[in-house]
């Protein structure tokens, strides 16, 4: 019974912090393609359309330009450098995670 007691607390411990994290991801998410899309050069607005999260897990999500050149205008061609719109954007949102994940992680100790 003791043993048993024990487990479901570290069950329910477990939960709280995958949900955390789950919930930090979720927002790093959004603001990668919040950025993204402020990021993107404007012309016809088809590409800041594209950009969208696809959720992969419990804690995984990706962030992708639908449009047919977003690689183009990513990373640029021959004729014209990129704007890494959506690196930038990546880089920003996975900053402000691992700081929010690091108080999480403060908090557990």
């Amino acid at each position: 019974m003791r043993v048993e007691a024990r487990s479901m607390r570290l069950y329910d411990v477990e939960r709280q912090i995958v949900g955390e994290v789950a919930e930090v991801m979720s927002r790093s998410a959004s603001t990668a393609a919040s950025l993204a899309k402020q990021l993107a050069p404007k012309r016809t607005g088809r590409l800041r359309l594209s950009i969208a999260i696809e959720q992969r897990g419990e804690i995984r999500f990706r962030i992708v330009a639908g449009a047919p050149y977003a690689a183009h205008v990513e990373f640029g061609t021959i004729y014209m450098d990129g704007f890494f719109y959506m690196t930038r954007a990546i880089a920003e949102a996975r900053k402000q995670a691992f700081e929010e994940l690091a108080r999480i992680k403060g908090r557990i100790r």
